[in-house]
């Protein structure tokens, strides 16, 4: 067992062994943001400093963030009309000068999914999906997740499944489960019961200020508490201690719920 498994993560263990039945993968890991599973899962993909990583050119800037969190170098492709990356920009790039694409299926859409599928088998690109809009949706009778590498997951309160803030990671492989593991254990931390006692209330009081301009000005302002606020593209993205949290107790409870329902 490792050593953060040893914590007091009962509850967290419990919403990650659902959402892993729910989607049918083989593992799965909550974080307290997507974005800190999406740097654990980059790293276990052996990203490093100058390695390129293809994103789709409408994206939210956490994938980013993300990317440059270990000196990656994002290349914007375009997209088509799904808003999800045209597989000819993949095409385009040399042999393997990606090291990864990252698939989004924007607003739960898989775009051409076939073709992007090949066009980064051909190049010879890792797939990671980024399925911040689509969880519960399918592609030929296969939820979508299951088509890469791994597979990125967000909760926070603009997605259909939603507990507020929160993010999960799945993977297809024991290999990579083991890898991710790892790096959870060296980089990852409980997450803080101050931000979890925040957004427990803001769960609990989110259906009556949401109604409200004061009440969305005052979820903005606790949002930016958790690090949720306005990004700057020219940002120079460092690892800290801290940066990576596991989800809570809270917010596991939240996401049982949120299945359950």
């Amino acid at each position: 067992m490792l050593g953060w498994a040893k914590m007091d993560n009962t509850k967290r263990i419990e919403y990650e062994e659902a959402f892993r039945r729910y989607v049918g993968e083989l593992g799965v890991r909550a974080f307290g943001l997507g974005r800190h599973g999406l740097v654990i899962l980059l790293k276990a993909l052996e990203v490093n400093e100058g390695d390129k990583i293809g994103v789709c050119g409408y994206t939210c800037f956490s994938v980013i963030e993300a990317v440059k969190v270990w000196g990656g170098v994002p290349v914007y492709l375009d997209v088509d009309e799904h808003l999800c990356i045209e597989p000819q920009e993949i095409l385009r790039q040399e042999g393997n000068s990606l090291k990864v694409v990252i698939l989004q299926h924007t607003f739960g859409v898989p775009g051409r999914l076939e073709e992007l599928l090949s066009a980064c088998k051909k190049i010879g690109a890792k797939i990671v999906e980024d399925c911040a809009h689509s969880l519960g949706c399918f592609w030929k009778g296969e939820q979508l997740g299951k088509f890469g590498e791994g597979a990125i997951y967000s909760s926070e309160w603009g997605k259909p499944y939603s507990t507020g803030q929160g993010g999960l990671l799945t993977v297809n492989s024991k290999e990579l489960l083991d890898e991710v593991d790892r790096q959870i254990e060296e980089l990852a931390l409980p997450a803080l019961t101050k931000s979890e006692l925040i957004l427990e209330c803001e769960r609990r009081l989110y259906p009556v200020i949401r109604r409200s301009r004061l009440g969305r000005h005052l979820l903005y302002r606790c949002n930016k508490f958790h690090g949720k606020g306005c990004f700057n593209p020219g940002s120079e993205f460092s690892l800290y201690r801290g940066y990576i949290r596991l989800a809570g107790k809270m917010t596991a409870r939240a996401g049982l719920k949120q299945l359950e329902d």
